[in-house]
């Protein structure tokens, strides 16, 4: 790749106006697909895979300051002359191009979704003391602010970072349950909730006295625990689900959930389920182990993968998260050596693969969502996050289920919305109305620059937004 951008280099002189930008769109795209580059030899990250950028957009005087930089050759780490070359391409600078197909009458087309999608959070750890910071909180606010709530379930409430902005926001909110099966959410959830309400009796003298109820279940079981409350189908207001790991989870080494920490390969979010990582690893066949990394991780070197942990065990019991990154090591060829890109992506998917076979993820998500949308109101709503393409296949697919139609690039029997009446400013672009439900994000919202500065394991999140009718 870099011998490649070396020629590129080297022939640009000679090159007309229509060749550079070919050469320039052409460098685009391999940024999208490495997602990264470096300058100064220090990493910083593109944010090309959903923005959608194209060279052939910018300006005379803005291709001439990214021409050197496309062609000093940074790839996988290694940098060329790209000093002092990356501050002078901005945010603002790039204009999006208008992708063919994806502007069509019922076209639900998420340009994240074509890409390798994956849940990154292993990568990051911190400490016992350190502070939730929920992701795409102010998205949420706004999505529910012009809905009047008295009836709201967080089904993965989690350190209640949501759900302590929802009830502060809301003094016409009577009841809350969240749902959580990890007893340590609970523990933290209970205080911060409870300053919650503190706060929005202090702000708001006229505000409603609020029930809490929180339900150490999955939310799988929203029908049956809203049931016992005395909540039949549509009287909930307002549903959200934060899918994936929480901050909590990631930052004790014994959860087993973390590549930084080494701790016992547990992987439970809930302590009493039965099934842990570590008995996956050692006790399933060598076919099981494979469809785990092949379905849930979307891993290419499954079967090599599947063959050395098979062949690890027999030499001893895989127990830790250091030695499975062990045999993840030295199952790989050499191009993914430790330290590049390819070996940490690798191990990623991996994590991510056990923890949604040990939890039994996505089958609980397929589970919840009719049950969750039934239990919503006319004109109720419901916010789902995802955090890898797995889960966001899933609740894209049931939203368009839900509209009551199948939406089709060219079908007319859906009209676009430019500004929905009482909606949020945040979503006034087009949505997607059906006979049973409005989908409100036509492409998920994302989180913006700031949040991403201030919150890393932000940069997966997908928000998506569905109104029942």
């Amino acid at each position: 790749m870099k011998m490649l951008l070396s020629q590129w280099s080297q022939s640009f002189p000679v090159l007309g106006r229509k060749r550079v930008v070919e050469v320039g769109d052409l460098f685009c795209s391999f940024a999208r697909r490495f997602n990264y580059i470096t300058a100064g030899g220090s990493p910083l990250r593109i944010r090309l895979l959903q923005q959608h950028y194209h060279f052939s957009t910018l300006s005379s005087s803005d291709r001439s300051s990214l021409v050197p930089f496309a062609c000093c050759g940074i790839v996988n780490g290694e940098t060329g002359n790209a000093q002092n070359v990356l501050p002078t391409i901005g945010h603002d600078m790039v204009r999006k191009k208008k992708c063919s197909g994806c502007e069509t009458d019922g076209d639900f087309h998420d340009h994240a979704s074509e890409e390798e999608d994956i849940d990154e959070d292993y990568s990051y750890s911190g400490n016992h003391g350190s502070s939730h910071i929920p992701v795409l909180l102010s998205e949420v606010i706004e999505a529910f602010q012009d809905v009047e709530l008295h009836t709201f379930v967080d089904c993965t409430l989690g350190a209640a970072g949501h759900a302590s902005s929802i009830i502060t926001n809301h003094p016409e909110l009577r009841s809350f349950i969240g749902f959580d099966v990890d007893p340590v959410a609970h523990a933290k959830a209970s205080s911060r909730i409870q300053e919650a309400v503190e706060q929005r009796t202090k702000s708001y003298k006229d505000s409603a006295d609020l029930q809490i109820h929180m339900i150490k279940s999955n939310f799988r079981n929203i029908k049956s625990a809203l049931h016992q409350l005395g909540l039949e189908s549509g009287q909930v207001d307002g549903l959200l689900m934060d899918l994936g790991m929480s901050s909590m989870q990631l930052d004790y080494a014994e959860r087993g959930f973390s590549l930084q920490l080494d701790g016992p390969l547990d992987m439970r979010m809930d302590p009493m389920s039965t099934t842990t990582a570590s008995d996956i690893l050692n006790g399933w066949s060598e076919t099981e182990i494979g469809r785990i990394l092949r379905d849930y991780g979307e891993e290419r070197q499954w079967r090599r993968l599947a063959q050395r942990i098979t062949e690890a065990r027999h030499a001893g019991s895989i127990n830790t998260t250091s030695g499975l990154l062990q045999v993840i090591q030295k199952s790989l060829p050499t191009r993914f050596s430790p330290g590049r890109p390819g070996w940490k992506k690798t191990a990623i998917r991996v994590f991510q693969a056990l923890r949604i076979a040990v939890n039994d993820e996505l089958t609980s998500l397929e589970s919840a969502l009719p049950h969750a949308f039934n239990c919503l109101r006319p004109g109720g709503r419901m916010a789902i996050i995802s955090f890898h393409s797995l889960e966001d296949r899933i609740v894209k697919r049931f939203f368009l289920k839900a509209m009551g139609e199948t939406v089709s690039k060219k079908s007319k029997k859906f009209r676009d919305i430019g500004n929905v009446e009482n909606e949020p400013k945040t979503n006034v672009f087009k949505a997607l109305e059906g006979t049973c439900a409005l989908i409100l994000t036509r492409r998920p919202l994302t989180a913006g620059l700031d949040e991403l500065k201030s919150n890393p394991r932000a940069r997966s999140a997908k928000l998506r937004i569905l109104v029942k009718k």
